[in-house]
């Protein structure tokens, strides 16, 4: 089993995590949702990528936005 994949319960094959989900470790039955202040703009992914200076992730994220003009962020807000 690889991360970035999970595997059902009585499944012979493991799946791909899909686009805004991840699986950090071998041998998982479920993938994780992307975290507030992090993407995960790939399917089958094993980590997260982190919400760049001046854009915001919300959990669930498969990108970044960008913060309106008139408005600023330090950094990514963690929820």
């Amino acid at each position: 089993m690889f991360p970035g994949h999970f595997t059902l319960e009585g499944a012979r094959a493991q799946e791909e995590c899909p686009i805004a989900t991840y699986a950090p470790y071998h041998n998982t039955s479920a993938c994780l949702q992307c975290p507030g202040g992090f993407y995960c703009p790939d399917k089958a992914m094993n980590y997260t990528v982190i919400c760049p200076v001046g854009a915001y992730c919300p959990a669930g994220s498969y990108q970044y936005y960008t913060c309106p003009p008139g408005t600023f962020l330090n950094e990514c807000v963690f929820e």
